[in-house]
């Protein structure tokens, strides 16, 4: 606080004199009363407006607090008064980046091959990167903080693809092979005895892509059981 000193006030009444001619006596005469008036004494309270720059939702409001003195006590009332000094000044930017859903093929070996099965449809994943403000106080200044990234991870849609081997067996029928029979008469019938029968097997076996689902073939070596003879 700042006191200037006030100064009295001050009251001055003047009186003349005039001499009788007659006796020699006084006549008083007063003259009008001359009046300085005094001067208060000032106390000057500090009472500077004070603004102030804050974030209320995605506003930048501007604050100022006003102080009425009391002139008799000193004592100062303050008076806030907010003005939205930027609509959406501070509103968070965020930023959306999809993960498109991938497939997956996996190898079903119970399937027959043609038999495609989806067993999960997949989601999309997503990466959030959010950027908020922060305003200087003093001035309404608007500066970014660090982004935040949060990640939602792809789930990928599976396929199962129709893998299941495939066996072929192809019968081999003996071969008939005549032999002469010594104790036997010329013209009298035949004796024939069934040679088992062989069979040959071949295996197919099948790999899938798991990025496209495309079939690999792969034939076996076969595996031949050989025939007995008829005889």
């Amino acid at each position: 606080k700042i006191t200037v000193a006030g100064t009295p006030g001050t009251k001055t009444v003047t009186t003349t004199y005039a001499v009788n001619s007659t006796d020699g006596s006084l006549i008083p005469h007063e003259e009008p009363a001359v009046v300085v008036p005094s001067k208060p004494t000032v106390v000057k309270v500090p009472a500077k407006d004070e603004v102030e720059y804050l974030k209320e939702g995605d506003n930048i409001v501007k604050k100022t607090t006003t102080y009425e003195v009391n002139a008799s006590t000193g004592a100062l009332t303050p008076t806030v008064r907010k003005d939205i000094a930027s609509p959406n000044g501070v509103k968070s930017k965020v930023v959306t980046k999809i993960i498109p859903i991938t497939t997956r093929y996996e190898a079903d070996k119970t399937k027959d091959v043609g038999t495609n099965t989806v067993t999960n449809n997949g989601s999309e994943g997503k990466i959030v990167t959010t950027t908020s403000t922060l305003v200087n106080e003093t001035n309404g200044t608007v500066t970014d903080e660090t982004p935040v990234v949060s990640r939602t991870e792809m789930v990928p849609k599976v396929v199962k693809v129709g893998a299941k081997s495939k066996v072929v067996e192809t019968p081999i029928e003996p071969e008939v092979e005549y032999v002469r029979d010594g104790e036997r008469e010329v013209d009298t019938p035949n004796e024939r005895v069934e040679g088992a029968k062989g069979k040959t097997v071949t295996t197919t076996t099948y790999d899938v892509d798991s990025k496209d689902g495309h079939i690999t073939e792969h034939v076996g070596n076969p595996v031949v059981t050989p025939a007995g003879k008829t005889i």
